[in-house]
């Protein structure tokens, strides 16, 4: 159903699972009852794991946790470590760890974006949700702490019942503290919660939430994002904008998580390990992991002759799981409408079309990228935006043979039967090409 990459493109890395916050929404392990067990990564361990995601040619890793700075060491140390191994990194943490100089070291030893969490626009509501009195005052004391060290940072709003009528009201937080990517996502269901009812979105309400992230693009001008996939066929027509159709389920297709005790997971929301990084050979657990998810083996019949599928993916495998049982990750996600897919004669959202004149792909062009991948059906460009973009045979024998940074025109280069300008728009849109401006 996918492409088989031969290894991941970026990885989750949870090094430890302890965190200072117990979330209503959380999947952590808490939330059973249980008294589980800590765990972290030792600094032999992070070495092994950056050492052999870079022998992979992984190239991108997300620390995250439990909550990450509650180790802040080791957090300094993989950092450390992946930057020497040439990984981008990026940070999935609370902030509530606010301290400015323990942020301006992170961005010093790699460390090139934030993402973090906001669960309401006040007090009363964020720390509710935490179970932690003062995290909402110790967050926007981290986040004024990463905006003076000038880190890239995006700000989720994790959306439930609780909150769901409070996401413009957020979305004005964020706007009034210079902040400028705002994402609002739909809290899934946690595989070890039975009961998520009083705090899962039904379809209108992540309608609603969808249609208040239009209003933070279009009345406050902020670049927005969900960060969960949501089946196309379930949004309805006022909330189609290219920017919901941007993610898909990408478990064991592009990414994994890797666990605080090594093991190793198709996505950091699923239970279910393939090996261990810290005792087995990483190849051959990719190898065994893709060949499930990329191969569409817990994919809905429906989603798999949908005409939509190549733009959509099929929704979250845990939504599906969390509605169908334990044995059903390939049932349907609850917020499709399957009925409805077949109906459309056309994808609702064409993000291959070409938006800007013809003309403008004659323009001489530079390729961006940070690092490139042969892969056995042609290759990836990684971008200095973090996108990563695969090409067929065709598309990766035209890109694998340009200097980086170099000054090209359209008619230097023998395009065969590539559409060179549809190519080149698809290419600056995702980051990868830099088109010449009218000068």
């Amino acid at each position: 159903m996918y492409k088989r990459l031969s290894a991941p493109i970026r990885v989750q890395v949870e090094i430890t699972n302890k965190c200072n916050q117990k979330c209503l929404h959380c999947y952590n392990y808490w939330r059973s009852g249980d008294i589980s067990p800590t765990s972290e990564l030792s600094q032999k361990d992070m070495d092994r794991v950056s050492d052999v995601l870079a022998q992979n040619n992984v190239f991108g890793v997300v620390i995250t946790g439990g909550e990450p700075l509650l180790s802040y060491e080791n957090c300094v140390e993989l950092s450390s470590k992946c930057q020497e191994n040439g990984l981008d990194v990026s940070l999935n943490t609370n902030l509530t760890i606010p301290e400015k100089h323990k942020i301006k070291t992170l961005k010093e030893k790699g460390v090139r974006s934030i993402l973090t969490s906001i669960l309401g626009p006040n007090e009363e509501t964020h720390d509710r949700i935490t179970n932690k009195p003062g995290s909402f005052g110790m967050l926007l004391k981290g986040l004024a702490a990463s905006i003076e060290s000038s880190m890239p940072i995006t700000v989720n709003m994790v959306v439930t019942k609780e909150n769901k009528h409070l996401v413009r009201e957020t979305a004005k937080l964020v706007k009034e503290m210079g902040i400028k990517f705002f994402c609002a996502t739909r809290a899934g269901r946690p595989g070890n919660c039975p009961d998520f009812s009083g705090l899962e979105l039904n379809r209108q309400e992540l309608m609603d939430c969808l249609g208040d992230l239009l209003y933070a693009k279009k009345e406050l001008g902020l670049e927005i994002d969900t960060l969960e996939p949501i089946p196309l066929c379930g949004i309805t027509p006022t909330n189609q904008d290219p920017c919901f159709s941007k993610r898909k389920c990408v478990a064991g297709v592009t990414t994994c998580t890797i666990g605080s005790n090594g093991e190793t997971r198709p996505c950091s929301h699923l239970p279910i390990s393939y090996g261990n990084i810290l005792t087995d050979d990483f190849k051959g657990i990719w190898q065994k992991m893709t060949a499930d998810w990329a191969g569409g083996k817990f994919l809905p019949k429906e989603c798999k002759i949908c005409p939509m599928f190549g733009e959509c993916g099929g929704g979250c495998r845990m939504v599906a799981l969390g509605e169908n049982g334990i044995n059903s990750l390939c049932g349907i996600d609850c917020y499709a409408d399957p009925e409805r897919a077949a109906s459309l004669k056309i994808p609702a959202f064409d993000r291959v079309r070409a938006s800007r004149e013809k003309e403008k792909g004659a323009k001489p062009f530079r390729l961006l990228a940070n690092k490139m991948r042969k892969e056995a059906f042609g290759g990836i460009v990684y971008t200095p935006n973090g996108a990563s973009i695969l090409l067929d045979k065709k598309g990766w024998k035209i890109i694998s043979n340009l200097e980086i940074g170099k000054e090209y025109r359209p008619s230097d280069l023998d395009w065969g039967s590539i559409d060179h300008l549809v190519f080149l728009q698809k290419l600056e849109k995702d980051g990868a090409v830099l088109l010449a401006t009218q000068g």
